[in-house]
């Protein structure tokens, strides 16, 4: 499968392929801050992602280069800052927000999500979360999907710097 056939920019696509692991969030990331209401001036531009397939980043959307999936800034695509990052939350079928965390550094911006297949990663944030904020599911395909409930910031803060998000990929720019 491409890259962002699985995913679209920041957000994981609500409908991921049947019996995946998936991550979702009761609200979105990171709580009571405020979206934003168009992407970043210096984040817009035309990206290629690690599959040589190429993307569109312009204010108020992000699209594929051949408009196959067009994600609108609005009510169910939601961008917020965190730190040096943007995060991009997505609000899927079941009312669950997928989140994806975005760190550009230059002319290169690496995706990081929440990874329900990693043991390690689920294991930390059972540590970090505590049980009473991890809903675990299990699949038809024994796939386990987790709906995480952080309490507060503080909570979402622990998740990121303890390294509880695993790599998706890479977004270089393209220059004219």
């Amino acid at each position: 499968m491409k890259f962002f056939q699985i995913v679209a920019l920041f957000g994981l696509v609500a409908a991921v392929a049947a019996g995946c692991s998936t991550v979702t969030f009761e609200e979105p990331m990171p709580l009571g801050r405020r979206d934003l209401p168009k992407f970043p001036k210096h984040w817009q531009g035309d990206w290629m992602d690690d599959a040589g397939d190429h993307y569109q980043i312009r204010a108020h959307h992000f699209m594929s280069s051949d408009s196959s999936e067009i994600y609108i800034l609005g009510e169910s695509n939601r961008l917020r800052r965190y730190r040096d990052c943007l995060v991009f939350n997505t609000l899927n079928d079941n009312g669950g927000w997928d989140v994806i965390l975005a760190r550009r550094r230059g002319g290169v911006i690496q995706l990081y999500h929440f990874d329900a297949t990693d043991e390690n990663k689920v294991a930390l944030w059972r540590a970090e979360l505590g049980p009473e904020a991890i809903k675990a599911t299990e699949g038809a395909a024994k796939k386990q999907s987790y709906h995480l409930d952080p309490e507060n910031n503080a909570a979402w803060r622990h998740l990121v710097r303890n390294n509880a998000l695993s790599p998706l990929g890479t977004l270089v720019k393209q220059e004219p």
